[in-house]
């Protein structure tokens, strides 16, 4: 992966958000964090971000519930679920699934996943790349 990635971390529980920040920043990309599906969505509506991590379990609602308003709101962009929770519905889901616990590889492997199945989901644009 070699261009700069902006991200939306969200995540309820302040150290694992932290470190996925770290994690990302090492890896050279740009987090913005949020431990709330309504921090995220405020956080949307004046970025753009190129992948969202969530967590399926958050204090004001569902992951995957909030996953599914961003695959039809953003339809571009990619999505990671990170999860502890072995056989969660994440594995069924257009999005893909990071296992927690997980360390910068397992990280860097899972955006370049999500990052190929964004673009097998847009349509094409109908200009030269």
């Amino acid at each position: 992966m070699t261009r700069q990635l902006t991200l939306l971390l969200l995540e309820d529980e302040a150290l694992v958000r932290m470190a996925m920040a770290d994690m990302l920043e090492d890896l050279g990309h740009v987090s913005s964090e949020a431990g709330k599906i309504a921090d995220a969505r405020r956080r949307l509506e004046s970025t753009s971000f190129d992948v969202l991590i969530a967590d399926i379990n958050l204090p004001d609602g569902s992951g995957i519930e909030f996953v599914s308003e961003i695959q039809n709101d953003h339809p571009e962009m990619a999505i990671i679920i990170a999860s502890g929770y072995e056989g969660s519905r994440a594995r069924d889901e257009d999005f893909i699934c990071l296992p927690k616990p997980y360390d910068e590889q397992m990280l860097a492997d899972a955006l370049e996943l999500a990052l190929h199945q964004a673009r097998q989901r847009r349509p094409p644009s109908g200009r030269g790349s």
